[in-house]
């Protein structure tokens, strides 16, 4: 009940029971629908009519305006009841104590086919969302979805044939076009600023439209297409009109993006795995996979009088219930896998002064006091610590720490149950002397290489190590910038 009003809150629960030992035993419940009835003051055809005609872009959407040579009005509020309980053809949502209402009306309109080439006349039905500040309160705003006719294909009432001059006529003098020819420059403004850099080459401009993608708002992703879409994708009407194509492509862009399940930023790493790349003297594309593999992404651009533009953007998305299912169980490391490495000094938290540089961004583990990175699969660990002042007074002299290291090395090897591979190794640090070895541990079939040095300088014993090593040139830079201040 909302208090003041007859209003009543109703809700469709599904009440769980599971058998157990002869007895049912209360699961759970889970809510279906919430809705209202008994809502006073619902919008009649005057004020539908008024919100839908003050917003015909809203309400048709950017594909359905730009066609529109006619707008015949709203011809009536839909009757048919929603099917919830005590529902009449009003839907009022919980959630919104009668603030908002869903409805149907049918709509006359005229449009342009330009694929049958035809003047088309329909009646369609559309359901939209109403808004209002107050129970007692107008209604004064269509809902952001504007008008949506569901899955059903609109037919057309009755149809003309255009010449191909009719044609050429309407392709730049439907609402939609009109409006735009008069305000596509504010529309343009309206949307906010964003900040790109200076591209300097293809590469540069396509990584940072597929992270733009990731991170950016609608509004902003509008506002960078608009500004970067080759002129193939603007219309012969006005050079800052966008054509069909693009608002096509604008459209699906933002609902990947913006989808509340497999979204473009869920679907694809910041740094995905490359599949293919093709660079030209002036132009540059690459393809891309998705997280799991199975699907992959390809964004073109090209030159246009000295400036890069987006030539063409295809973007591999998953549908398939199984397929989103699989996309959310990816741990969140997998995208680490094709990040570049930093290669950034951290310094251990527990013995200052103590550091290296790391591919990625390591995490202190206060349990095991060791600073550890996870880069491309491999663990990056720096373990420092400040031995008993009794312990080092009897390996004072420089000669005894190698042996020595060699020794703790030995029993940390024995303890991971790891195999060494060929001769152990040294290395000089600050006229001091440490050990280095190659270690193989198997674990469920897997064979994991060790790259490890251990060193006793001054009153510290110092550990580093890199679980998953390949060997790379690029790793040694985690060894050879060890640092003791």
């Amino acid at each position: 009940m909302i208090e003041g009003y007859n209003i009543t809150y109703r809700r469709t629960v599904e009440t769980r029971y599971d058998k157990l030992g002869g007895k049912y035993v209360f699961n759970s419940n889970t809510t279906f629908g919430r809705w209202l009835t008994g809502v006073p003051n619902p919008p009649d055809l005057g004020t539908v009519s008024k919100i839908i005609e003050s917003d015909l872009l809203r309400f048709f959407k950017s594909y359905w305006y730009n066609r529109l040579t006619e707008f015949d009005g709203v011809k009536e509020i839909i009757t048919e009841k929603y099917p919830f309980n005590g529902c009449d053809h009003f839907f009022y949502p919980g959630e919104y104590s009668g603030l908002r209402v869903k409805l149907k009306v049918k709509v006359a309109y005229t449009a342009v086919n330009g694929n049958s080439k035809k003047l088309e006349k329909y009646e369609d039905i559309f359901e939209l969302t109403l808004l209002r500040d107050g129970l007692n309160q107008p209604w004064n705003t269509m809902g952001i979805e504007g008008g949506y006719k569901g899955d059903k294909k609109s037919m057309p009432l009755s149809s003309t044939d255009l010449t191909p001059e009719e044609l050429s006529f309407w392709e730049c003098n439907t609402i939609g076009m009109k409006y735009m020819i008069e305000h596509a420059s504010d529309e343009y403004n309206k949307l906010p600023e964003i900040v790109v850099p200076e591209f300097n080459s293809g590469e540069e401009m396509i990584w940072f439209t597929h992270r733009f993608l990731r991170t950016a708002g609608k509004d902003e992703i509008r506002k960078y297409l608009w500004t970067y879409l080759s002129p193939n994708y603007f219309s012969k009407c006005g050079d800052f009109i966008l054509s069909d194509k693009a608002e096509d492509l604008i459209e699906s862009i933002l609902s990947f993006t913006h989808a509340d399940r497999g979204s473009y930023k869920d679907t694809y790493c910041d740094y995905p795995q490359v599949k293919e790349q093709a660079k030209r003297e002036t132009s540059h594309s690459i393809t891309y996979y998705a997280k799991t593999g199975g699907k992959f992404s390809r964004i073109q651009v090209a030159y246009y009088n000295g400036k890069l533009k987006i030539v063409d953007m295809s973007l591999g998305k998953y549908r398939e219930e199984k397929e989103l299912e699989a996309l959310e169980l990816v741990p969140e490391d997998k995208c680490l896998e094709f990040a570049p490495a930093t290669w950034k000094r951290f310094e251990t938290e527990n013995v200052k002064g103590v550091s290296t540089v790391f591919p990625t961004e390591p995490v202190f583990d206060q349990k095991t006091q060791s600073l550890t990175a996870r880069y491309k699969g491999a663990e990056y660990t720096l373990k420092a610590e400040i031995l008993d002042k009794s312990l080092t007074s009897q390996i004072k002299q420089a000669s005894q720490r190698p042996a020595t290291a060699k020794i703790w090395a030995e029993n940390f090897r024995k303890n991971l149950g790891a195999q060494q591979v060929g001769n152990p190794g040294s290395f000089i640090y600050n006229k001091t002397e440490g050990v280095e070895y190659t270690w193989k541990i198997s674990a469920n079939r897997q064979e994991t290489t060790i790259r490890y040095r251990s060193i006793l300088y001054n009153d510290g014993y110092y550990q580093m190590w890199i679980a998953g090593s390949t060997g790379s040139a690029e790793e040694n830079q985690f060894f050879d910038q060890f640092e003791v201040k």
